[in-house]
């Protein structure tokens, strides 16, 4: 007899499971389908958004003129930061190399949105 009553206390707790289980993953379907149809949070993210470059959304791309040109840097690039160049702060990398701000530096390359440089060697 003790026997049949461990099984029907088994049958009852993996009852119990299932509908829990179940009633969580009904909860979580109503939930999933009403947040897609809501607005919510989730439909202003960025990545959903097109971002035209005829209204200006573009990455900033250096002219090539500016290789050779000489600068110092405004923060330090380990190895990326920011250098000044006749008065106009640009977006640079180092080539490796840790350089404290105030270094001069000339403009070896130009990297899409950002240039490569490195430190003049002082005589």
């Amino acid at each position: 007899m003790e026997l049949v009553s461990q099984l029907a206390s088994g049958m009852r707790v993996a009852i119990v499971l299932l509908a829990t289980a179940a009633g969580m993953s009904l909860l979580l379907l109503l939930g999933s389908m009403y947040l897609s149809k809501a607005r919510c949070f989730w439909n202003r993210m960025p990545l959903l958004q097109v971002q035209d470059p005829q209204q200006g959304y573009t990455a900033p791309t250096y002219p090539p003129t500016l290789i050779g040109q000489q600068g110092t840097t405004q923060t330090p690039l380990r190895p990326a930061g920011k250098v000044r160049i006749k008065g106009l702060r640009y977006d640079a990398i180092s080539i490796g190399t840790y350089m404290p701000p105030g270094t001069a530096v000339v403009v070896t390359e130009v990297a899409g949105s950002s240039l490569v440089v490195q430190a003049i060697a002082l005589a």
